[in-house]
């Protein structure tokens, strides 16, 4: 397959929703690839009569991840830089969204927003909309529907999460 971790999550993901999450492969959240991939070998070693099931699901996921944009240029999109984010007067309030619970840089090497940076502010904004404060859901609020956070996990979907993230044009162009 080719696969990154990502494609092996969503390969486990649908298996437990079609096997049942108690029969499915062992997920250890600290294992490399290599390791994932042995739990794997070893869960059809345990289950050969669902290998066909398996490789049909891994087929589906690959052929997805095919279909995705990953690299090069995507019509009208363009990646942000991250100077171009800081001198933004609201960077302050959006700095603890962008590196809320830090699942990955929210900056690339080369000076880009990363992958990262929206998925830690999805979970931000998930975090403060059921806060008790008014006023924090309100922000929470705010920069979900502005910068439409869905649409943005959308978009960069199958893309690593240290890659430079995908923008619709019109976003701070």
């Amino acid at each position: 397959m080719g696969g990154t971790m990502h494609d092996l999550y969503e390969v486990r993901e649908q298996m437990s929703s079609k096997f049942g999450f108690m029969n499915t492969p062992l997920w250890d959240t600290n294992a490399t690839k290599a390791q994932q991939v042995r739990h794997f070998t070893n869960w059809i070693r345990e289950n050969p009569g669902k290998l066909q099931e398996l490789l049909a699901i891994v087929k589906q996921v690959s052929e997805k991840r095919a279909m995705q944009p990953v690299r090069g240029p995507v019509p009208n999109t363009h990646y942000i830089k991250w100077s171009d984010i800081q001198k933004l007067p609201s960077f302050i309030f959006l700095w603890s969204a962008l590196n809320y619970e830090v699942r990955g840089k929210s900056q690339t090497r080369d000076g880009y927003v990363a992958v990262a940076a929206i998925y830690n502010m999805s979970a931000w904004a998930n975090w403060k909309s059921s806060s008790l404060g008014g006023e924090e859901r309100a922000n929470a609020n705010a920069i979900d529907n502005n910068l439409n956070l869905g649409a943005l996990m959308k978009l960069n979907e199958g893309r690593r999460r240290d890659q430079p993230a995908l923008f619709p044009q019109n976003l701070l162009a």
